[in-house]
């Protein structure tokens, strides 16, 4: 090859090369300035929606003065009121004194969220039941009807304009998997203030997953244990946005963990980790939960999850006298189903797992051991028979959509946060393919997605079967 084609071919992928690194570096500078100093304390654009009436509960929050923080919880007084499902929840308590109040005392609350704090108008909340406002101790409570935990969130759904994503997917995946968090829509009043439709849910934790107390030693030190894998935060990313496994120990927290039981758990990922990469399907069959793996991966593909594999990557551990396995649970859907704009994250015909980075090559490396496609095939064909069944998903989402329009909760909302046609992010950067401009509309392109990302994935795992 002559010199000159040598730099006639160089000189472009030299110039893409460089401008992918600048780009990356301003994108990064870009959002860093928006996540690190994000308007606090936003509040909806129209002050005067009110409730007279709804179906869904009502969490009525009174910060007492104090400021909301992001990195530090601020102590509350919290009323629930749910009058079941046959009652209506009305918001003005003076009026309708006698309502059933589901919880009422104290709760710490904050801004939680990275990217999502930063870019978005209304916000979402971890929220803890406290004893009192002294000693600020958590305590179990039971929420709506949900299992009793200490730790739960409040999530904005922002970004995700029909608001049914996360619920759509947990309710479709609870008759697979073994653990799968539990939520509830609600109407949210801040100090007076009507702030929108959340979904009030569960957050995975070691008391839900009934985890038992690893000891130090023996079978003991072999559970529980719950620890969260995901990117490394965004102000480590280098130039090339390269990632790094990022483990973050859940349960027992890091500061809880003894040296001998952080030595066991990575020796135990270790062995699982190379055990994905080995060619032997028996040393693959003895040391991975396939089943386990094999309904994430078909649950984050079905919805083609931008935030699956690489980031809330949630994985458990019993004691071996139980289970001696890692399994899997799911978490955060709201930029699924097609409400992403990157091509890799919204497409109907690839895989997700195929572009997700470090989390996803475990689910590359699975895929090549012929015990785990065909077992992927047939729990595919269990899906397809049962929950996951055209007409069966359609039905989980009108009933979702009808919760959410026949008191006007949803109508509230908008008019709350003029939602439609504009992005979720307060941003000039849009991460959403579809800005729809009415709730139907939204609704509408939500099931003609997965309609035809369940064709895709029918052909691809099935073929002519």
């Amino acid at each position: 090859m002559s010199t000159k084609k040598f730099w006639l071919i160089c000189i472009p992928v030299l110039t893409l090369v460089i401008g992918g690194i600048l780009g990356a570096y301003l994108y990064r500078g870009h959002m860093l300035n928006i996540i690190n100093n994000p308007p606090i304390n936003v509040m909806p654009n129209d002050l005067t929606v009110k409730i007279d009436s709804t179906n869904l509960p009502i969490v009525f929050i009174n910060t007492q003065g104090n400021t909301v923080e992001r990195n530090e919880f601020v102590t509350s007084y919290v009323k629930i009121i749910d009058n079941g499902k046959k009652g209506l929840n009305y918001g003005d308590t003076l009026v309708y004194p006698n309502q059933k109040i589901n919880y009422e005392g104290y709760m710490a609350i904050r801004y939680r969220g990275q990217s999502s704090y930063g870019v978005s108008d209304k916000k979402s909340y971890a929220i803890r039941a406290i004893d009192n406002p002294k000693n600020g101790k958590k305590k179990k409570s039971k929420l709506l009807g949900m299992r009793k935990g200490k730790k739960w969130i409040l999530r904005a759904n922002y970004f995700d304009k029909s608001m049914i994503r996360n619920t759509l997917t947990y309710t479709l995946a609870q008759s697979y998997m073994d653990f799968v968090p539990q939520n509830r829509f609600c109407e949210v009043i801040i100090d007076g203030i009507y702030h929108g439709v959340y979904s009030m849910e569960e957050q995975i934790t070691a008391d839900r997953l009934k985890l038992e107390k690893p000891g130090n030693a023996g079978n003991e030190i072999t559970g529980g244990y719950l620890i969260e894998i995901g990117s490394c935060p965004l102000n480590e990313i280098n130039l090339l946005n390269q990632i790094t496994k990022n483990y973050e120990y859940k349960y027992p927290t890091g500061d809880k963990l003894s040296k001998e039981q952080e030595e066991y758990v990575r020796c135990l990922i270790c062995k699982m980790d190379s055990s994905i990469y080995a060619d032997n399907d028996s040393v693959f069959i003895a040391n991975v939960d396939i089943c386990s793996m094999i309904d994430y991966q078909l649950v984050s593909e079905f919805s083609h999850n931008g935030d699956a594999y690489g980031k809330s990557l949630f994985m458990y551990k019993y004691r071996d006298d139980k289970n001696s396995k890692w399994k899997f649970s799911i978490w955060d859907f709201d930029i699924a189903y097609g409400n992403n704009a990157s091509p890799n994250r919204s497409n109907i015909d690839t895989w997700c797992y195929a572009s997700a980075g470090f989390g996803g090559e475990w689910w590359q490396n699975a895929t090549r051991h012929a015990v785990y496609n065909d077992a992927c095939r047939k729990r595919w064909l269990q899906y397809r028979n049962g929950e996951y069944t055209d007409e069966h998903i359609n039905h989980i989402i009108d009933s979702l959509t009808n919760v959410l329009t026949v008191c006007g909760a949803e109508q509230r909302n908008a008019n709350a946060w003029c939602s439609w046609g504009r992005s979720g992010w307060n941003t000039d950067v849009n991460p959403q393919k579809f800005i729809s401009t009415s709730y139907e509309e939204e609704i509408a392109y939500l099931k003609e997605w997965i309609s035809r990302r369940l064709k895709w994935m029918d052909e691809e795992l099935l073929g002519d079967e």
